[in-house]
């Protein structure tokens, strides 16, 4: 990933996809897995696909899937090294591309 700062709305384009979960109800570790195959299948093959958020800690047996990198809230500094240290985690903007909360 070379254009950290470049953020696409198009799945299947971009170079790495971040799920942020919350793993409090069977029905969101459902919902996660769902939409995290979603994305498996239609991200590029070379595309990285990180899972993160309190579900990797609470629920990381939900989570056994090919082709996903997980990180928990208490490594979220990992992300300064994905980013080349050109962008802090905080200075990059969320975009939400889930319709269930609207």
């Amino acid at each position: 990933m070379h254009h950290c700062d470049v953020i696409s709305f198009s799945f299947s384009k971009a170079d790495l996809i971040i799920i942020s979960t919350c793993g409090v109800t069977n029905y969101m570790h459902n919902h996660y897995r769902t939409l995290i195959r979603k994305y498996l299948s239609i991200k590029k093959k070379d595309a990285q696909l990180i899972v993160y958020g309190c579900m990797v800690k609470i629920a990381p047996e939900k989570l056994n899937l090919k082709d996903i990198d997980l990180i928990s809230f208490d490594d979220r500094h990992k992300f300064n090294d994905l980013f080349y240290k050109k962008k802090k985690i905080e200075e990059i903007p969320l975009i939400c591309d889930d319709k269930t909360y609207r």
